[in-house]
């Protein structure tokens, strides 16, 4: 076995220095030379074929962009966990679907029981049923799944989770309208002017592919006045006299 592993090696060898050092053997059609050098040729022709072509490390990313979100420009950021996310509004929905439908088969088999069990029992049914899905929208409504930039029109837009899963918030806004909390909350990374209203904002830094676009996102590129304060007038303060200490008089004992 080993004799003849080394029989093919040698021949593929043989080959390869038959098609570098006589280019004339494959020309030759009647040669033994160039059937090894054809055959050869071929066979390394169909293992090159099969090796897959790396694709670029933004490849991934651009896939996941769906048509109708491509007008916005380039895309810079995507969620790592909007995955995660989704499933968890999607079960929690789900199981709130279930438990109304549960809800009437429910109360007939508690109707023995006392007042305040029904009471209890049916408080902390409802408070799963409908006050979770609640709970979990306001949490995830502030993640960015996805961040696309303009740089012509200089424009932002911020994808977010509807209450829906299936549908989604668009935020149009421009470097301007982002402010940048002085004590950032638990979920707010910046919020966005959108007419009268400032919607918090949530993403990731890391999560972004565009250090440009994530510099002019948070305005890192504008001058930063480090003392605050320094170019406003210091009011004047007028100088106070101390009024004249009065001699103490000397008692007597």
């Amino acid at each position: 076995m080993p004799l003849l592993q080394f029989g093919r090696s040698s021949a593929s060898h043989l080959s390869r220095s038959l098609l570098i050092s006589c280019p004339r053997c494959i020309a030759s059609p009647t040669s033994s030379h160039s059937l090894i050098a054809r055959l050869s040729w071929e066979r390394m022709d169909k293992s090159q074929s099969t090796v897959p072509k790396r694709l670029p490390s933004d490849f991934a990313l651009r896939s996941t962009v769906p048509a109708d979100e491509k007008r916005f420009g380039d895309l810079v950021y995507t969620g790592t966990i909007r995955n995660h996310l989704y499933a968890t509004k999607l079960v929690s929905l789900t199981s709130s679907v279930v438990g109304v439908v549960v809800q009437p088969l429910l109360f007939q088999r508690i109707q023995h029981l006392p007042g305040f069990l029904q009471g209890i029992i049916g408080t902390f049914f409802g408070f799963f049923v409908f006050v979770t899905p609640i709970l979990l929208h306001q949490l995830v409504r502030r993640y960015v799944v996805r961040m696309y930039f303009n740089p012509e029109a200089d424009r932002f837009t911020a994808v977010t989770m509807h209450f829906i899963p299936r549908m989604r918030n668009f935020y149009t806004f421009s470097p301007l309208d982002v402010e940048i909390p002085p004590i950032p909350g638990m979920f707010t990374s910046f919020t966005v002017q959108q007419g009268e209203k400032k919607v918090p904002l949530f993403v990731n830094p890391p999560d972004f592919t565009s250090d440009f676009a994530y510099i002019k996102l948070m305005r890192y590129d504008e001058p930063m006045d480090i003392i605050q304060g320094a170019d406003q007038k210091r009011p004047e303060v007028k100088e106070q006299i101390p009024a004249p200490v009065k001699p103490r008089k000397n008692f007597k004992l």
